[in-house]
């Protein structure tokens, strides 16, 4: 067989580790700047469980197929991967990058590689072919340096544009021309903040395909330093007027990639399954369906190949990933950020959550034993640098990740985005199929009414009444709106609205009285509001997106706890953490405690009525 050929090369980049670590680790856009051909992936069940992943490519006229064995790497520090190959001139290739910080600021980059030869033609190749790739590996790291150095922007934005990629103007003439005249649509509408509709049409006009093919729009939003929500709205005011278009993706609980695409809900299945882990898995709104947007086909057709699939890069929520083999063990030096982590592989249960702090520890061992059990010990380790020792004791190859708990921070997730009131304005008909109802996790649930309607009617007139309590549906959707929530229904002269975050709710109710005492058509008019906090069910009712449950049923009961100008909070919704830090800091809010019975619901609440000075009858 023989001895593999070693190389090692080392470049020093002005740019810091860190900011060099995101390009330098995605191999995909990596391994086309270098040229490498583009390959096939696909993934086979492996035994005793998850996958194992192959590859496929033709190169110099040859076929080569090999093994693609997990990536590896220590965020921010070094990656790498081994390919076993069972077709052409070589037996392995191993590459590994590892970033060592200089004192200066900079970073001295180390790459190496190890080729195994299968025959002479692999020894005759492999030393012709390293010449070339050293210096186009110089040539794409020093670009990636000059570009980070230099920074990328485009009309004023910065896109996150790949460093191989020098910005330019995508579209044709006949695009430009329909882009500007949606734009223009798009403008016209309330709900688009125009920094926010100029920051998507600029990615749309000038980022790359990889990037306009899958827009996240909280990602895209810290990218360019404007607040999520607004640019969320800017998104779908987009994607109505036709400049792009949505996407479900359904995630994976366990890799948390995307396993499917969806254009629409109606397409969602209760189950999905994931080729890579080897799993099936419940749809659920809160975890697993993630919306995201691409451009449109009409506005700029756009093409992408995979070059690689198992980059770091791929999976940024990941800080550690190590492939262990049967008996090994290793000890690493990791520099976690603070937050809770869970460890997690494709053979080995159960998953294990650490935390991550500056009073953890300095040192912990993660072992699989004879039984594929991971066990943590001890539970905690010290942030920004620990000793990190991994041992797999099993009969299997164990694959040992690191995952940031916090990964849904950058997700619009579809139980998010259908309590906001520009998704259900433009998207009504983005249902689920009739028949399927999902978890969407906790929502904070409003239910209003509207106090002496009925003697309303009977002093002003029908007309007359009529167009005040429009008026007051309009004032209350703009309020929920600005509180990042929405009117799900009307009911009568009763709304009922959704929110995703509790505080923004409880801050929505007080704010309904406030907002109707300001408009003069609205100023006679007196609500009594109940709120509560709990986990839903998302159906679909004639035809648009609802909610049912114990939590609504409780919540339309609510109200019955208020007063005129009041809002009623189950112990629910005000024993949530932030909810009651706000009561804490404004306790002149709190008018008291009503405990309440409710026909058709068991035990006694004890409920918290707020109102603001002046906001009573």
């Amino acid at each position: 067989m023989g001895e593999p050929y070693r190389y090692h090369w080392h470049w020093d980049l002005a740019s810091p580790r860190d900011s060099l670590w995101p390009y330098v680790c995605n191999t995909e856009r990596f391994n086309k700047a270098v040229g490498l051909p583009m390959p096939d992936f696909h993934d086979e069940p492996a035994e005793g469980g998850g996958s194992r992943r192959f590859g496929q490519t033709r190169q110099l006229g040859m076929l080569l197929k090999w093994v693609e064995n997990p990536f590896e790497w220590v965020r921010p520090v070094t990656f790498g991967v081994l390919r076993e190959y069972t077709s052409g001139p070589l037996i392995s290739n191993k590459s590994t990058v590892v970033l060592e910080p200089l004192d200066t600021g900079g970073t001295r980059l180390h790459h190496s590689l190890e080729l195994l030869p299968r025959n002479v033609l692999g020894r005759v190749a492999v030393p012709i072919e390293i010449s070339r790739l050293r210096e186009t590996f110089e040539k794409a790291y020093r670009r990636i340096d000059d570009k980070l150095s230099a920074g990328q922007k485009a009309d004023g934005f910065d896109l996150g544009l790949d460093p191989f990629e020098d910005p330019v103007d995508h579209l044709s003439s006949a695009s430009s021309l329909r882009f500007e005249s949606l734009m223009a649509q798009a403008r016209e509408f309330v709900l688009a903040d125009r920094e926010a509709l100029d920051a998507v049409g600029a990615a749309i006009r000038m980022a790359p395909d990889h990037v306009v093919e899958r827009m996240r729009p909280w990602q895209m939003a810290r990218m360019w330093g404007l607040d999520g929500d607004r640019v969320l709205d800017a998104f779908l005011v987009a994607a109505h007027v036709g400049l792009v278009e949505l996407n479900w993706s359904i995630l994976c609980p366990n890799c948390r990639v995307p396993s499917d695409n969806r254009p629409s809900l109606r397409r969602l299945t209760p189950q999905a399954h994931c080729e890579a882990c080897n799993i099936n898995y419940d749809v659920e709104f809160v975890e697993s369906v993630e919306l995201t947007f691409k451009t449109s086909g009409q506005i700029r057709p756009i093409e992408t190949h995979t070059y690689c699939v198992g980059s770091p890069a791929n999976t940024l929520h990941v800080a550690v990933q190590q492939r262990l083999l049967p008996g090994e063990s290793r000890t690493l030096e990791v520099e976690l950020e603070p937050g809770v982590y869970r460890v997690l592989g494709q053979r080995f249960k159960p998953q294990v959550y650490v935390d991550v702090s500056e009073t953890g520890m300095d040192k912990a061992t993660f072992v699989v034993d004879e039984g594929n059990n991971g066990r943590l010990v001890p539970d905690s380790l010290r942030a920004g640098g620990a000793t990190l020792t991994l041992t797999n004791r099993s009969k299997y190859d164990q694959t040992i990740r690191f995952d940031r708990a916090a990964w849904r921070d950058d997700a619009v997730t579809a139980a998010v985005v259908m309590t906001r009131m520009a998704f259900r304005e433009f998207f009504s008909t983005e249902i689920l199929s009739p028949g399927l109802h999902v978890d969407v996790g906790h929502l904070a649930i409003l239910f209003t009414d509207l106090t002496g309607s009925t003697a309303l009617y009977s002093e002003v007139g029908d007309a007359t009444a009529f167009s005040m309590v429009r008026a007051h549906f309009d004032v209350l959707a703009d309020v929920a709106h600005k509180w990042r929530g929405t009117i799900v229904k009307t009911i009568g002269d009763a709304i009922m609205a959704v929110w995703h975050d509790p505080l923004d709710a409880v801050q929505a109710g007080l704010a309904f009285h406030r907002a109707l005492r300001d408009r003069p058509e609205t100023a006679h008019l007196r609500l009594k509001i109940g709120l509560h906090h709990g986990r839903t069910i998302g159906v679909t009712l004639n035809g648009t997106a609802d909610y049912f449950g114990t939590t609504v049923n409780t919540a339309a009961r609510m109200e019955k706890a208020s007063g005129s100008g009041q809002v009623a909070l189950s112990p629910m919704i005000a024993e949530e953490p932030t909810v009651a830090r706000f009561l804490a800091e404004h306790p002149e809010l709190i008018a008291g405690t009503r405990d309440m019975e409710f026909k058709g619901l068991d035990g006694t609440f004890t409920c918290t009525v707020l109102q603001e000075k002046g906001h009573g009858d």
